[in-house]
């Protein structure tokens, strides 16, 4: 109890501050969770969307509601958002038959592939963003 009472102020202090920093701490980590929202989206651009992996995830809602169409072909898949980022080789390139794969959002904080589906004669099905797993 004699501790206490003699180092009341810096403990008290000490505490105000650790309080304070776990504040900010957490703000921080609201807003970069937040960071990515609606507010915030851009408009699609193919060459953007080809060199800068991060932003892809800003221009989905353009690309999806503007660009993207059911029975678009392979290579018009290819000439909009270029060759696929991921996917299993099947000897000409690195992707799934039916399957394109682009790496979007923040590669640590946010890893998640962007899927472009295709029928059997190679025209888009549906798409769509799959949180990416560990075992990539």
């Amino acid at each position: 109890m004699a501790f206490f009472e003699k180092h009341r102020i810096a403990i008290v202090t000490s505490l105000f501050i650790a309080c304070f920093l776990f504040f900010i701490g957490y703000v921080s980590l609201v807003q970069l969770a937040d960071g990515l929202s609606v507010e915030d989206d851009i408009n699609f651009d193919t060459k953007i969307w080809k060199k800068d992996s991060e932003s892809r995830v800003l221009m989905l809602f353009d690309l999806e509601e503007n660009f993207l169409k059911v029975g678009m072909t392979k290579k018009q898949i290819e000439g909009l958002l270029g060759k696929p980022d991921g996917g299993v080789t099947d000897g000409k390139n690195f992707t799934w038959e039916n399957e394109y794969s682009y790496d979007i959002g923040i590669v640590f904080l946010d890893p998640y592939d962007y899927v472009i589906e295709f029928d059997k004669i190679g025209k888009v099905r549906r798409w769509s963003k799959i949180e990416r797993t560990l075992s990539r």
